[in-house]
């Protein structure tokens, strides 16, 4: 019914597409994208944690850690201990360092396919236009 009333009445296209398909081009599938965009970078913000790892940051890694001897005397066991818990320490920061920077780099790749993905949406119809324009005038 609707396509033979388009036919019999063309000025009703123009009315569609200024009614319908320019706000749903340019005002809601954006905010669509853009609310997508929110959820990915929240769920990427909930596997790689950039504010618990700096809290974290000097954590011994996996809880690995000595507790110390009560007896002074045992200078080898207390050196010992010590390097233990210095050296897990190290492993943590080192791990959760390279950890931060993974979550910082994905985090500006998503925003960056993002930001691509939006400008290519926003000026696919101009582009579309310019490209028929030149072939249909050649």
């Amino acid at each position: 019914m609707g396509l033979f009333r388009l036919l019999r009445h063309p000025a009703l296209l123009g009315e569609i597409l200024i009614r319908d398909l320019l706000p749903w081009y340019f005002l809601y599938e954006p905010w669509r994208f853009i609310r997508n965009y929110w959820a990915y970078a929240r769920a990427l913000n909930q596997i790689l944690s950039i504010p618990y790892l700096l809290r974290t940051l000097l954590s011994p890694w996996k809880s690995i850690t000595d507790a110390y001897p009560t007896n002074l005397i045992l200078i080898g066991k207390i050196l010992e201990t010590l390097t233990l818990n210095v050296t897990t320490r190290v492993i943590g920061c080192v791990i959760r360092s390279f950890t931060i920077v993974l979550a910082m780099l994905l985090h500006a790749l998503l925003l960056a396919a993002f930001a691509v993905f939006l400008t290519a949406w926003l000026n696919y119809p101009f582009l579309f236009y310019s490209v028929v324009t030149y072939l249909l005038s050649r």
